[in-house]
C-alpha cells in the first residue's frame, strides 16, 4: 500500500527543475553587472544563477534595518572590541545632519529632487543603484553636476550578507565602473541595502575603497506611510551628527522635504554631504587611524543584552570572523 502511495504521488506531484539563465528573476540584472565589470577586466567569465540557489532566493528579499538595530549591533561590536570601519554618526557635539537618498536615479522623481534642493540650497548625498545608473545616465550626470555627494548602494541591490563573498566585491565593484564610466568620479563611500552588513560586507567595501554609511534616522518613507508620518518620524529622531535616511523615487518624500529642512535650520542644524559630515569626527572619535568610522566611542559601552543577528551563511562565505580592535 504505502508502494502504492509513493508511486501515486510520482506522478501527480510536480517536478521541480532548476531554471537557468534568463528565466531567473535575477539573471538580467547579473548579466548586465558582468559587461560593466567586463570593460576593465576582459578575462572575467559571466555567472549563471541557479534559480534553486537557497542565497540568491534570500538576498533578494528585502530588508530594512532600524536606527535602533543598527545602533545595538554597533554597541555589539564595540562592547567586543570589534573594529568594523563604518560610519554612522557624525560629530554629536556639532549639529549637522546628512541627508541621503537610496535607489535611484529614477526618472521624473530624480529631477524633481534635484530641482527642490537646490531651491533649498541643500547638498544631499544620493547612493545611487547601478543598474538605475546604466538605464538614466544622464540623471547621474545632473545629480553630480549640482554638487551633491555619490555613493555606491550596489549594482543589483541585494541584501549581502546573503551572498557569497566574490558576488559582494561584482556588486561594489560594478556599481563603481558604471559610476565612474559615466561622470568620471571614483566613490569612496557606499551604502549595504537595508543596512545588513557583516564583517565580509564591510571587507568587501574596504578592498574597493569604500567606507560602509549607515543611519541614525529612517522615517520608512519608501513604504509612502503618508508625509505627516515621515515628517514626524524624521523630526523625532533628529540628532547632531545625524543620518537622514530617505528614498529617491518617493512623492511623498518630495512633499514633506521643505517642512523637514525648515524645520531642521530653524532649530540650527546645517546640512552636509556624507564626506563633511565624516570629517566632522575628530581623532578620538574613530576606532582607527587609518579609517573613518562608526560614530564615537562610547564613555562606557552599553553592555545590555540584545538579540544576536543571525542569518544562514551561504555557500562560499565563512562565519563571521571578527577584526580585533587595536590596542
Amino acid at each position: 500500500m504505502i508502494t502504492f502511495l509513493v508511486a501515486l504521488t510520482a506522478v501527480f506531484m510536480p517536478k521541480v527543475h532548476p531554471v537557468y539563465g534568463p528565466q531567473h528573476i535575477h539573471q538580467q540584472a547579473i548579466e548586465t553587472r558582468f559587461e560593466v565589470i567586463k570593460k576593465k577586466h576582459p578575462a572575467r567569465q559571466a555567472m549563471v544563477l541557479d534559480s534553486t540557489d537557497a542565497y540568491w532566493t534570500a538576498a533578494l528579499e528585502e530588508v530594512d534595518k532600524s536606527p535602533d538595530e543598527i545602533s545595538a549591533q554597533a554597541n555589539r561590536e564595540a562592547h567586543l572590541g570589534v573594529y568594523l570601519p563604518k560610519l554612522i554618526r557624525g560629530n554629536p557635539r556639532e549639529k549637522l545632519l546628512a541627508l541621503t537618498f537610496d535607489d535611484g536615479p529614477h526618472p521624473i522623481f530624480t529631477e524633481k529632487l534635484l530641482a527642490l534642493l537646490k531651491q533649498l540650497d541643500v547638498k544631499a548625498s544620493f547612493f545611487v543603484v547601478g543598474k538605475m545608473v546604466e538605464r538614466n545616465p544622464q540623471l547621474l550626470k545632473e545629480i553630480a553636476a549640482d554638487g551633491h555627494l555619490v555613493g555606491n548602494h550596489t549594482f543589483s541591490h541585494v541584501t549581502l550578507t546573503k551572498i557569497p563573498l566574490n558576488e559582494v566585491r561584482a556588486e561594489y565593484e560594478a556599481c563603481n565602473d558604471i559610476v565612474e564610466n559615466t561622470i568620471g568620479q571614483r566613490m569612496r563611500f557606499c551604502r549595504p541595502p537595508g543596512g545588513d552588513y557583516d564583517r565580509q560586507v564591510v571587507k568587501a567595501a574596504t578592498e574597493q575603497g569604500l567606507t560602509t554609511v549607515l543611519w541614525t534616522d529612517d522615517p520608512g518613507d519608501y513604504a509612502s506611510p503618508g508625509t505627516h508620518v515621515i515628517e514626524m518620524k524624521t523630526l523625532s529622531r533628529m540628532s547632531n551628527g545625524g543620518i537622514i535616511l530617505l528614498h529617491d523615487g518617493i512623492q511623498q518624500t518630495l512633499d514633506v522635504l521643505p517642512q523637514i529642512i525648515q524645520y531642521a535650520r530653524a532649530h540650527g542644524y546645517r546640512f552636509v554631504t556624507v564626506d563633511e559630515l565624516m570629517n566632522s569626527l575628530v581623532p578620538t572619535m574613530r576606532y582607527h587611524p587609518l579609517h573613518p568610522v562608526s560614530a564615537p566611542l562610547p564613555d562606557k559601552p552599553d553592555t545590555s543584552a540584545a538579540p544576536v543577528l543571525t542569518h544562514s551563511i551561504p555557500p562560499n562565505r565563512s562565519k563571521i570572523d571578527f577584526i580585533k580592535k587595536p590596542a
